[in-house]
């Protein structure tokens, strides 16, 4: 047999599948959303890269077409430049030749001035202005021809810079040409191609985009050179200015904070102030009222200690509490009776205390039994009684006494209302009761005194005698009589042993009892014929009473004999009827058992056919157990009925000699004096005897009546109870098949729903492989794209081959595509596993659904099977049609 999983497993495993399919569902849906997100996002991206490279590429030709403008100007102006310092040079070498005539003048001069003689040669002002003009034109012509070799310089060193602006017009010239075929790529353009190469960081050096501005700006600053100071001293002016103009609105706006600040802390400044004198004045207040709460108290102690004084010199005196059968009218007298002072006592109920006897146990009063109470014990404690766990032994009503022995650790507690219980005593010690010697004579209201020291107790309320007994180590002894018959007193133990008896009432010294002894001898002789007349007509009532007793029993039993076989044959009857539903479960059990896998459950449908198989059992052996107890009992009433027969032919015998002894009369004839009483038998039996003897046989057999209705109500009560409980059972056993039917038709909706759920999701996560294997693929066009724009400007010469924006923008884009590319190719390999994990749980699904449905078939066969539980009876003759509970019909 396929192992039998549990109802818990059965729904887990539907909850797992159900589970798994949702979740895989949700996976792909994620995975679905994933991969258009992603293929939306690699799609833009790779857009954006080509727009901002497109953009970058145009950018770069602006900048590229502004600066072959600007060396283009830069070049007209050095050779007009080169073109004015060549005439500005040749003008130079002519004024430096022009200066060889007033050289020669100067020096022809000096020469005829050297023919002077004697005194006239001398250093006139002539002479020194001659010299002077000799130094001037050399000066003149080292200016001069500093001035030529400098010009000539320069316009060698403006050819230089004309030559490299040349060069760097003509690479600009290039790069444009280069820039616009590459911003001229797109993913139609021919020619595209993959190329491996390495990119900025890498392989061929490219040269820095600052390196190419400064060899630019050099040769512009060369020739601008004062246009550029004055531009940078204008811009560091206007910075200077702006840097002032943000440290003014800082300080303007630190100003405004600090005003505002101060503000603030002016006014907490204020409002702590306010504070402070709020809590001055309250303290002030408080240490006023302590001052004042002191000179009170002060006074206070004064007036106590005055009053205490006072009462140390008055005369203390004693008070006796008083506590009536009403608590709360409890007050103290004085030890004169002079005064009374109310007193409150708290107990349960008003009447607490009613007939209650005290005593004193360890300097605390303890009250033992009462009206409330018969048997509690309760203590005074400031001036509150709590009653107290442990109990009287006996119940003490009324009557009883008590005593404080053994210098009042322990509390003696006698006698009570009546009976035995009036003869009682027991020993209380605080904690436990134990019982102790029983006086021989009742003392109900005698009281408890110490004679000798030891406990006595005079007369009694009840019995009204004059005996007087005293409690020793082994027991009560008996004192003198007193001389009355006395109770309700007090007894108080004296100094001197002797004992004290205070009040009481008198029931006088005894005369009365013979008198009373005469009367009742009189009466008793006159009412002892009437007793007798009366016992045997008693008697004969008695017997009378019996014998239609015993009649009525013995009917009964012949009535219930028959009911009892007639139950027992409708009880055979049901036990041979339970074959059909006997049958019809197993073949539900033999059905179910072609389930498979997971559905091979312990089910509820399993448990109630289990259940109606051993209830079919147990309501078979219980009907076969009744039926044997019926036979029994019919036999035990036989048996009970013989006992009841003989017995009533005795009382019949009875009755007659009876009726016999109740006509004889003191005139009637054949009396006689019987001179040995001895003689004459008094009976076989006594009353009792003869009337448990009478009771046995009726009570038996009423018994055995009593317990064959019984049976026969439990014949009845099971027959019914097993033909509901197997009804019962059939309706909860289709109920379980209908909704176990029920769960199998909403797990097979379920499962379609499940399969047809996957089943589109499964087409939809196929679709999106398709639509990512699409975009990977169209990354290629963006990819070649960008290759060849890269691999094109990679020809740019010299100082134009730059790290500018497109050349990093370039780099990006193709970094971003391969991110794209590693990003699809991951959606791509998660879509695969999801569609691989999808049709593996779709598998599930459909295994399952085949599964139920195979499940559902064998449970709608058994509803079949079970139908002819409802067959209707009235086809079977003799039989009465039972109508179905469940469906409210005959068939």
């Amino acid at each position: 047999m396929a192992q039998m999983h549990s109802l818990r497993d059965w729904y887990q495993a539907n909850e797992n599948i159900m589970g798994d399919a949702a979740n895989q569902r949700f996976d792909s849906n994620a995975t679905k959303f994933a991969a258009r997100r992603t293929v939306n996002e690699t799609d833009n991206q790779t857009k954006w890269d080509k727009y901002l490279n497109d953009c970058r590429l145009d950018d770069r030709l602006v900048q590229i077409e502004q600066w072959r403008c600007e060396l283009e100007r830069v070049l007209g102006n050095a050779d007009a430049e080169i073109n004015l310092l060549a005439r500005m040079k040749d003008d130079c070498d002519a004024a430096l030749a022009a200066k060889a005539i007033p050289e020669s003048c100067c020096a022809e001069c000096i020469g005829l001035r050297g023919g002077r003689l004697e005194i006239d040669v001398v250093k006139d002002v002539v002479y020194d202005e001659l010299c002077n003009e000799e130094k001037l034109i050399e000066r003149v012509k080292e200016t001069l021809a500093k001035r030529s070799q400098e010009a000539f310089t320069m316009i060698m060193s403006l050819k230089d810079a004309k030559r490299k602006v040349s060069e760097d017009l003509e690479g600009k010239h290039h790069a444009l040409d280069i820039n616009r075929q590459a911003l001229g790529f797109h993913t139609g353009s021919s020619g595209l191609s993959y190329i491996q190469f390495e990119l900025i960081n890498g392989g061929k050096k490219i040269g820095d985009c600052c390196y190419w501005k400064c060899d630019n700006k050099k040769i512009t600053s060369f020739l601008t050179e004062n246009q550029v100071k004055v531009n940078s001293e204008s811009a560091i002016c206007q910075k200077t200015k702006t840097q002032l103009q943000i440290e003014r609105n800082y300080l303007e706006r630190t100003k405004n904070e600090l005003s505002y600040e101060k503000i603030s802390f002016e006014n907490e400044l204020q409002s702590c102030k306010l504070e402070s004198v709020k809590i001055r004045v309250k303290q002030e207040s408080r240490i006023l009222d302590l001052e004042n709460a002191k000179k009170k108290l002060t006074d206070l102690v004064s007036d106590l200690e005055n009053e205490l004084n006072t009462l140390k010199r008055e005369k203390s005196d004693v008070f006796i509490l008083v506590i009536p059968y009403r608590v709360d009218r409890s007050y103290m007298q004085s030890s004169d009776g002079s005064s009374q002072i109310s007193a409150t006592i708290n107990a349960p109920e008003n009447n607490y205390a009613k007939y209650a006897t005290h005593a004193l146990v360890n300097g605390k009063l303890h009250i033992f039994g009462g009206t409330s109470d018969y048997k509690k014990i309760a203590r005074l404690d400031d001036c509150t009684f709590n009653e107290l766990t442990v109990r009287l032994n006996e119940e003490r009503r009324n009557g009883q006494a008590a005593l404080s022995i053994e210098n009042g650790e322990k509390a003696l507690i006698c006698f009570g209302f009546t009976g035995n219980i009036s003869k009682t005593c027991e020993i209380f010690d605080g904690s436990t009761t134990v019982s102790t010697f029983a006086a021989d004579w009742s003392h109900r209201n005698g009281g408890l005194g110490l004679y000798k020291n030891q406990p006595a107790s005079v007369g009694c309320y009840f019995e009204e005698h004059q005996k007087a007994e005293t409690l020793s180590a082994s027991g009560w002894i008996a004192l003198p009589n007193h001389p009355k018959r006395i109770s309700r007193h007090s007894l108080v133990g004296l100094e001197n042993e002797s004992m004290l008896l205070i009040g009481g009432a008198d029931y006088g010294n005894g005369g009365f009892a013979a008198r009373r002894t005469v009367n009742e001898t009189d009466n008793q002789t006159k009412w002892d014929k009437y007793l007798n007349d009366c016992r045997l007509d008693d008697r004969l009532v008695q017997i009378e009473q019996w014998r239609c007793e015993l009649e009525r029993v013995l009917g009964n039993a012949d009535a219930e004999i028959n009911l009892l076989a007639r139950m027992k044959d409708d009880c055979d009857a049901a036990l041979a009827a339970k074959a059909i539903p006997e049958s019809c479960c197993a073949e539900c059990i033999g059905l179910r058992g072609g389930r498979l896998e997971i559905d091979v459950v312990k089910d509820v449908v399993y448990d109630e056919l289990c259940n109606e198989e051993k209830l079919i059992e147990r309501v078979k052996e219980t009907l076969a157990k009744r039926s044997q107890e019926a036979f029994t009992m019919i036999m035990s009433l036989k048996d009970a009925k013989r006992k009841v027969s003989e017995d009533l032919e005795g009382k019949h015998h009875a009755l007659d000699i009876n009726r016999q002894a109740l006509g004889f009369h003191t005139g009637s004839s054949g009396l006689s004096y019987i001179q040995d009483l001895g003689r004459v038998p008094q009976g076989n039996s006594t009353p009792e005897s003869w009337n448990a003897y009478s009771t046995k046989n009726r009570d038996d057999c009423e018994e055995e009546i009593r317990a064959s209705i019984q049976l026969r109500s439990l014949i009845e009560s099971d027959i019914t109870n097993t033909a509901n409980d197997l009804e019962a059972q059939r309706i909860a056993c289709e109920y379980a098949f209908r909704n176990r039917i029920h769960e199998f038709e909403q797990t097979k909706s379920e499962l379609e729903w499940q399969k047809t759920r996957t089943e589109e999701e499964l087409r939809e996560i196929e679709a999106e492989i398709r639509n990512v294997e699409h975009a990977i693929t169209s990354k290629a066009g963006p990819q070649k794209v960008c290759f060849s724009r890269y691999e094109l400007r990679a020809e740019l010469p010299g100082i134009e081959h730059c790290k500018d924006e497109p050349a990093y923008g370039l780099h990006n884009e193709l970094r971003e595509l391969e991110k794209s590319l590693a990003a699809l190719n991951i959606r791509l390999e998660e879509a695969h596993n999801n569609r691989d994990r999808l049709c593996r749980t779709l598998a599930t699904i459909t295994h399952d659904l085949d599964l139920k449905l195979n499940s559902l078939r064998l449970d709608r066969q058994c509803l079949e099977v079970r139908k002819k539980l409802t067959v209707p009876l009235y086809r079977t003759p003799g039989i009465e049609p039972i109508m179905d509970t469940l469906t409210r019909t005959f068939a």
